[in-house]
């Protein structure tokens, strides 16, 4: 049997690791509700210790993550971790060192980054007047900006809410952003995505 390197070593005692994952509720409060409706369901199966396969890609590494008891600075730490990654591909994809703050006013095409929020006051659906961006200000999360877009120079888009996507445009006066083009992640390889 040939002998394994370090890294590949490495690799094996991980991919054991995590081969299977014990999923317990224990105390946890009742069961929510998270399957889709429409999806068959043996009946008196709820709340069953069961064991998952786990899957990773080589090289990507795996937290274990309980999303049920996550407090709300966690939830915010987490995604604001998640969209720096996310500004980091926009950089390469576009070729700049950064992105403009939201609120400076700057009359030179600027481009903004940010996730795609309904800035409706009603509870409407997302459509061209009520598309806006929002972002977190620096690490500690206390300042959050968000800016409406006026999208009709924009020929075809296509968004949806919590979506990130670089706005390339002018200010407005009346606190809207005339966007020019909406930019959008390039598809990976998921092995580039572990890369990050």
């Amino acid at each position: 049997m040939a002998k394994l390197n370090q890294k590949d070593q490495a690799r094996r005692n991980q991919s054991q690791a995590i081969s299977s994952y014990q999923v317990n509720r224990q105390s946890k409060g009742v069961c929510r509700e998270t399957f889709n409706p429409a999806v068959n369901r043996i009946p008196g199966l709820y709340n069953v210790n069961c064991v998952l396969e786990v899957a990773t890609l080589p090289g990507c590494d795996v937290m274990a993550y309980d999303h049920f008891n996550l407090t709300a600075p966690m939830r915010t730490q987490y995604l604001q971790s998640q969209f720096e990654a996310l500004e980091t591909l926009f950089k390469e994809d576009l070729r700049c060192e950064e992105f403009t703050e939201f609120g400076m006013p700057i009359q030179d095409c600027v481009r903004l980054v940010g996730r795609v929020i309904n800035v409706s006051t009603e509870d409407a659906t997302l459509n061209q007047d009520c598309v806006g961006l929002f972002n977190l200000g620096d690490d500690n999360g206390t300042n959050k900006y968000r800016v409406k877009l006026n999208l009709t120079e924009v020929r075809q888009y296509s968004v949806y809410e919590g979506e990130v996507v670089v706005a390339e445009g002018f200010n407005d006066s009346n606190s809207k952003f005339n966007v020019n083009r909406l930019h959008k992640l390039k598809v990976r390889p998921p092995t580039q995505l572990c890369d990050q």
